[in-house]
């Protein structure tokens, strides 16, 4: 490669010389016909005044040799024949600019700046234009020597080979300077296109901070929220009662009991079935006929832990919720003298609960919360379970500050079961018939007795019942 670039450049050297040569060769002899034509001269009517300067262009001079009349008239010949004169101050002869010289590496740097400004060339344009390269480049070459074509063919053939990579490379590193990258042709592989584009998928640090970052910052805010929330929120707070029943005749008649420690307290386990009960307290069972507290609680174990699922009220009771409803019965039954028995009946009767603790909230003119549908009293807190349990059994049992309980409806009273109908409807008929619900559950007081003697599952046979 080397040879065949010294060969070029001194046959470029050879044909500037002989360029040369004949500028010099036309140069004398242009010199010697001017020296023998002296019409040619720039002075030659120098001699004349203005005002009798012939006019060439508009007279047409005779072809003859003929002497006008007139003296001053003077010919063609006669004015080349007139001796010349000098000017005394000529103007300065016009300086050429010197041709400039550019060696073979001079034009190749100049092709390489002058191709930058221009679009890349793709494959077809290259073979559209003959495998010759740019042809400013080709046109000047013929210039130099229109008889040396075929010289110039040879050396231009492996030029373009060459010249066309160092080309590509170099419009290449400028344009990945200059211009946003946006073209295959930028690339030398397909795999170095292919990783620019994976790169110009992925997102920035920038990006992918907001993106991360800002979900996390929401969530934190929500946590935060939400244990404010919860510390803020009030615990729940258990007040005890000393509320107690003074009656006697609730001792005798059934509904109140001094010793709430003793379970075994009853007539057995009773017998499952319905019996309807209506007119006063007398037409009902005594106290001799209920079943004992241990048996009660076991016979309606089954029950109370599946009542919320059966009534739809959420998730049934677990065990140890079961076993806060026991502690808290006879908790309040030990502080009040009334019959755990009867708080029990109560609890499976309220709302048709079964003891369900998520039993929701009455309210036919009076708030009846919680698990004995109490007189705007406490509900089941899940945070609290165990001292909600004990309000709710303490606000059904003696009372709150809006309403009475049963241990107030005993010492009323002082029987059960006209404690029963005051607690559901709030009111007993002037002819005493503890059926008359006056609005409220007419069945209630008849319920309550079925329960203390061992009714579970059996066919409810009030009138108007559905249960």
């Amino acid at each position: 490669m080397a040879s065949i670039e010294e060969e070029t450049a001194s046959d470029c050297e050879r044909r500037r010389a002989r360029r040369r040569e004949r500028r010099d060769k036309r140069a004398e002899r242009h010199a010697k016909r001017a020296s023998a034509s002296p019409t040619k001269t720039n002075n030659a009517f120098a001699s004349y005044p203005p005002e009798k300067e012939p006019n060439l262009r508009r007279e047409r001079l005779p072809s003859t040799t003929q002497r006008h009349p007139e003296s001053d008239f003077r010919t063609a010949r006669d004015l080349q024949e007139l001796p010349r004169t000098i000017d005394s101050n000529p103007s300065p002869p016009i300086e050429k600019p010197a041709p400039i010289e550019l060696t073979y590496c001079d034009l190749n740097e100049y092709n390489g700046e002058y191709q930058q400004d221009l679009p890349p060339p793709s494959y077809d344009d290259r073979h559209a234009r003959g495998g010759s390269g740019h042809h400013q480049r080709k046109e000047r070459h013929n210039r130099h020597d229109r008889h040396d074509r075929s010289d110039h063919k040879k050396r231009q053939l492996h030029h373009d080979t060459s010249a066309h990579q160092y080309y590509d490379e170099k419009r290449r590193s400028h344009r990945s300077e200059t211009l946003h990258r946006s073209f295959t042709d930028e690339y030398k592989t397909e795999r170095d296109y292919d990783s620019y584009e994976d790169h110009s998928r992925k997102w920035s640090w920038k990006k992918k901070l907001l993106l991360i970052g800002v979900p996390i910052i929401i969530i934190l805010i929500i946590i935060l929220s939400v244990a404010i929330a919860v510390a803020n929120k009030p615990s729940f707070k258990y007040t005890p009662s000393n509320v107690q029943v003074t009656n006697s005749s609730a001792f005798t008649n059934g509904g109140a009991a001094k010793d709430a420690n003793v379970t075994d307290d009853g007539h057995g386990a009773g017998t499952d079935r319905y019996i309807y009960y209506s007119g006063p307290a007398s037409n009902f069972p005594p106290k001799d006929e209920w079943v004992s507290f241990a048996n009660m609680w076991t016979a309606n174990m089954d029950v109370m832990k599946k009542s919320c699922s059966i009534l739809g009220h959420g998730k049934d009771n677990s065990d140890k919720e079961l076993t806060y409803i026991f502690n808290a019965i006879q908790s309040r039954a030990s502080a009040s003298l009334v019959d755990h028995r009867f708080i029990l009946a109560v609890i499976l009767q309220e709302a048709s609960s079964h003891g369900c603790l998520r039993i929701p909230t009455t309210n036919n003119g009076i708030k009846n919360p919680g698990l004995m549908q109490s007189h705007n009293g406490a509900s089941y807190s899940s945070s609290s379970p165990s001292q909600s349990i004990l309000q709710m059994v303490q606000d059904g049992t003696q009372g709150t500050e809006s309403g009475p309980g049963l241990a107030q409806h005993l010492d009323t009273h002082g029987n059960a079961y006209s404690a029963a109908r005051m607690y559901n409807s709030g009111i007993i008929a002037d002819d005493g018939d503890l059926s008359n619900g006056a609005g409220a559950t007419a069945c209630y007081a008849s319920d309550i007795a079925n329960r203390l003697t061992g009714w579970i599952y059996a066919k409810s046979t009030c009138p108007g019942a559905t249960y």
